[in-house]
């Protein structure tokens, strides 16, 4: 398993979105409108500075960055800290000319990438199964061990802290849990065991490490454990859509 030091490490900068791929892994589609955020510009800053050290590269991401409600504020941070070949922009925003904010992002990021559900070529595992309702004996060492995303995704900066995994923070801005670790300098280089609160809450609650199936995003669903169904089936704009399916433990 590689250490945080090793990956590549995310901003969240938001959690709006105007998609609402299934399965995402910012479970976009499933906050209610007091959990939808917009990171707060000196908070960015500060993130951004935690990061400034950092030797490998740093992503903005959101939701869909480019909604974030100063995304040109957020550039200019950007710029005052970091040079354009340290970091690099997630968007499902076609960027071209005509796009407003075409200029500002050329001129800050080094690299865009193109992530929007109609041009998407990878279906999406579910995340909102949780494991340890499949099995309540799990261990979440066995689980974060053999899970994808801490060999190819990175850690991640949301507005609630830097967190082991760019899943886990969505997940506890989702489901009510616990805060991620103060941003500060160097936060990056702390091993797997200052993540270890986070890791037990987070991995018990997800599903990314399971073999679980696939979806195309474009069918806007969500697959969803029960006991995960309950928590936000009151508040879930994507289950008041009725876009969403209850997984079935096999017998």
């Amino acid at each position: 398993m590689k250490e945080i030091r090793e990956r590549r490490i995310v901003i969240d900068i938001t959690n709006i979105c105007h998609n609402q791929c299934s399965n995402c892994t910012r479970l976009i589609g499933n906050y209610p409108k007091n959990k939808l955020y917009s990171m707060d510009l000196d908070y960015f800053e500060k993130a951004i500075i935690s990061v400034k050290d950092y030797p490998g590269i740093i992503g903005i991401l959101g939701g869909e960055p480019t909604l974030h409600t100063e995304f040109i504020q957020i550039c200019k941070i950007i710029r005052r800290h970091l040079p354009k070949n340290k970091v690099f922009l997630c968007t499902a925003k076609k960027i071209d000319l005509d796009f407003h904010y075409y200029h500002t992002i050329i001129h800050t990021f080094g690299k865009i990438f193109y992530d929007d559900k109609d041009n998407n070529s990878f279906d999406h595992q579910p995340i909102l199964i949780s494991s340890f309702e499949l099995d309540p004996n799990i261990d979440p060492e066995n689980i974060i061990r053999k899970c994808w995303n801490t060999e190819t995704c990175g850690a991640c900066i949301t507005n609630r802290g830097a967190w082991f995994c760019e899943v886990a923070g969505s997940l506890s801005n989702l489901l009510d849990g616990p805060d991620g670790l103060d941003v500060i300098p160097g936060w990056w280089k702390l091993d797997y065991s200052h993540f270890r609160n986070n890791m037990n809450w987070a991995c018990k609650n997800c599903g990314l490490s399971l073999d679980l199936g696939y979806r195309n995003p474009k069918e806007e669903i969500d697959d969803i454990s029960p006991g995960i169904f309950e928590k936000i089936k009151k508040s879930s704009p994507k289950i008041k859509q009725k876009k969403y399916k209850i997984f079935e433990k096999k017998s």
